[in-house]
């Protein structure tokens, strides 16, 4: 019996009595279609040329074939080979081999295929890929789609997971179901980075719902794979298997400080990344703990004031990468940094034509600059305080709405 399919006999455990990280043990499960189960899973993309690489040769008889070198896993490359059938000259057959000896090379035919709207398309679901990870080779279903623009002249290729493990355990006193997934679709499931488009996530259903939420804004059972993540309010170390069979997680053994955010604003999420991982700061608690390192800020939402985030306007950044917004935590202090409001408003005037646009920038305490979400608080635009500069008249206040 392969390792994947194993369960821990031990599932049940009490993570306040542990003295040990001890590997819970997942089940591997395959979907072809995983949004319905787990949404917002990532991929990868990739451009593909109107040509094969110059060192491949194609199966013989094969009619018009393109092809890429996909890298997944720790250190696995795979030849994919994409050929059409006369009849309509759509891509319809999909090779897959390790070495471009195609006469072993598994072969699958696109199961969907969409000419309606938007881009020509073929997926393949799911495609078998056999992945060497250092304990032995694991097997990965990947969901591949192959898109044609422009009639033709342009390829892209999509690769997304068609996998992930399952199980439940006993968390906090509570039983919960968990997964772990390979959210940036690149075989893998221990990788961390600064957005949860670069990382894999480790999903706990944190109201025993019976489902993992991960959409919207909250991505509220989403816990970024890192050295550690926070659940409830305590800290907790964690380790996960590259193909992701198994994780262990235990109570966190390491010096602690605080952040917080320097702001006019009161209610707000901002995103931290560094050696640690990823952290959530959220403005209703005022400070996070945070395990003692260097970190950047990688965004902020800052939403208006007493109103359900739901239904509130929001200011969003996604500009902090370039500045220099980083801060160190050490052993209990509280770290802060100056991001948010107040904001710097300008007007900036676009001549296109006949045609005149004026756009608000906005700018706040770190020099990050900050769009309104459009789409929350349509009946609700923000307000505005606009002062002359050198007048001593009040400030007027004006409402502010795109379009």
């Amino acid at each position: 019996m392969k390792r994947r399919w194993m369960v821990c006999l031990c599932l049940l455990w009490a993570l306040g009595g542990l003295s040990r990280a001890d590997e819970i043990w997942l089940r591997y499960r395959v979907s072809a279609s995983t949004e319905r189960e787990i949404v917002n899973m990532g991929s990868q993309n990739m451009e593909l040329s109107q040509t094969l690489p110059v060192d491949w040769s194609a199966p013989e008889g094969a009619f018009n074939p393109v092809g890429a070198t996909l890298k997944m896993g720790v250190d696995d490359q795979f030849k994919l080979l994409f050929t059409a059938n006369k009849k309509d000259g759509k891509r319809d057959k999909l090779w897959v081999s390790r070495d471009g000896d195609w006469a072993r090379a598994a072969t699958y035919a696109a199961t969907t295929s969409s000419e309606d709207r938007g881009p020509n398309s073929s997926s393949f679901v799911p495609v078998l890929l056999k992945l060497k990870m250092p304990d032995g080779e694991v097997d990965y279903h990947a969901q591949i789609q192959l898109y044609s623009y422009d009639k033709g002249k342009r390829l892209s290729l999509n690769v997304g997971t068609a996998c992930y493990y399952q199980d439940r355990i006993e968390l906090e006193g509570k039983t919960h179901r968990v997964a772990l997934v390979d959210a940036n679709g690149n075989g893998r499931f221990d990788d961390s980075g600064a957005t949860l488009r670069q990382c894999d996530w480790l999903m706990i259903d944190t109201n025993d719902d019976g489902r993992l939420d991960a959409y919207a804004d909250e991505y509220k059972d989403v816990f970024p794979v890192g050295k550690y993540i926070k659940f409830g309010e305590k800290l907790y170390s964690l380790k996960v298997a590259p193909d992701g069979a198994f994780f262990s997680i235990e109570p966190a053994n390491c010096p602690t400080g605080k952040i917080r955010i320097q702001s006019d604003a009161t209610d707000y999420k901002a995103t931290f990344f560094g050696e640690n991982g990823r952290l959530i700061l959220d403005g209703k608690a005022g400070e996070t703990t945070a395990p003692c390192g260097k970190y950047r800020i990688v965004s902020a939402t800052f939403y208006e004031p007493g109103k359900d985030r739901e239904s509130a306007w929001q200011l969003s950044s996604r500009s902090m990468s370039d500045l220099a917004t980083s801060i160190t935590v050490t052993a209990d202090k509280t770290a802060e940094i100056k991001i948010g409001p107040p904001l710097t408003a300008a007007l900036q005037m676009e001549k296109t034509g006949a045609q005149h646009a004026i756009n608000l920038k906005l700018t706040g305490q770190a020099g990050e600059e900050y769009t309104i979400d459009r789409s929350r608080g349509r009946n609700n635009p923000p307000k505005l305080e606009i002062k002359r500069a050198g007048s001593n008249e009040p400030p007027r206040t004006l409402s502010f709405e795109y379009g």
